[in-house]
């Protein structure tokens, strides 16, 4: 699926049950765009491998032991947040 992010839209991309969700924005004269992350209500991890990157959002730091991420298991955590603190964190 392929969608198309103008300078004034915002989407919200969330898993079936709605507990982990991101969203996402246009900026101003379309040159880039803003991930909004929630780390109150995720652990988040960057990793690097081969030149890519990639975010992962978990429920807790605990749940990624249970998790085969596949490809991206041996690659390099370059940044880590682990904020998971407010479970009824009230948000906008």
């Amino acid at each position: 699926m392929d969608l198309r992010l103008y300078h004034n839209s915002r989407i919200r991309i969330q898993t079936e049950q709605s507990k982990n969700f991101i969203d996402i924005n246009g900026i101003q004269d379309e040159c880039g765009i803003a991930i909004d992350a929630y780390p109150f209500l995720h652990y988040i991890e960057i990793r690097k491998k081969n030149g890519y990157v990639r975010t992962f959002y978990f429920k807790n730091k605990g749940i990624k032991k249970h998790i085969d991420l596949g490809y991206w298991e041996d690659a390099e955590v370059i940044f880590a947040l682990n904020e998971v603190n407010n479970a009824n964190a009230q948000f906008t």
